[in-house]
């Protein structure tokens, strides 16, 4: 059981993991994403096939598109 400190921290914060399957960080992200959901925090993995690290920041591709609008919209439900 986490201290309470960090209780609050883990109930305050969720996380989107977005990686690709082309990328060398891949399994990274999957550790992460585990380790958070083991600590209580509510993590989604979106994992986008066939795309390199960092895809969201390719512009005027439509992965890039749908990622950054993704983003957008978790931090407005979060970020007051």
């Amino acid at each position: 059981m986490p201290s309470q400190a960090l209780q609050d921290l883990i109930d305050a914060f969720r996380d989107r993991q977005k990686a690709g399957t082309a990328e060398l960080l891949l399994s990274d992200s999957e550790r992460l994403v585990k380790a958070a959901a083991e600590a209580g925090v509510d993590v989604t993995p979106q994992i986008g096939e066939g795309l390199p690290h960092v895809y969201q920041s390719m512009l005027g591709t439509p992965e890039a598109a749908e990622a950054t609008g993704q983003i957008g919209k978790f931090l407005r439900a979060r970020v007051r």
